[in-house]
């Protein structure tokens, strides 16, 4: 056999480093892609809680023209009370929504912070925390 043909039949195949290094490369750019992707998900549902939290804070304040009173519970907002001044829903669907990681808005009336306070605890449901574990407050 030639040395040629010798050598274009070894050149046939990857080397074992070759395939590591490619394997290598490929992991962290996935590592460096899936993190900006989760990091921005994280963000979006930050940004959805916040708008959300707007949008109740208005129906409460819309409810509280219309009634006279406060809603003792977000509820209030898509059910009636039982009075007559009742004019909702004041929420464009048929329930309260959760926030973005599947609990519950808070609602406290009175509140410590104003009138009435709307929150989300965030990602972390539990008071504090800093990015996507904030709280997402009616008052600030």
């Amino acid at each position: 056999m030639s040395e040629r043909q010798s050598l274009r039949r070894r050149r046939r195949y990857f080397s074992l480093i070759e395939i590591m290094v490619v394997v290598v490369i490929i992991g962290l750019i996935s590592g460096i892609v899936g993190v900006n992707v989760i990091g921005h998900i994280g963000r979006a549902r930050t940004n959805t809680a916040k708008s959300e939290v707007a949008s109740l804070k208005d129906a409460v304040r819309t409810f509280y023209f219309d009634i006279g009173t406060f809603p003792r519970s977000l509820d209030e907002l898509v059910r009636s009370p039982g009075s007559d001044k009742w004019d909702g829903p004041y929420l464009d669907r048929s329930t309260v929504p959760k926030d973005p990681w599947g609990q519950d808005y808070h609602y406290d009336y009175p509140g410590q912070h104003g009138e009435f306070d709307v929150y989300s605890y965030g990602r972390d449901n539990s008071t504090g925390g800093r990015g996507v574990d904030q709280d997402i407050l009616s008052w600030e």
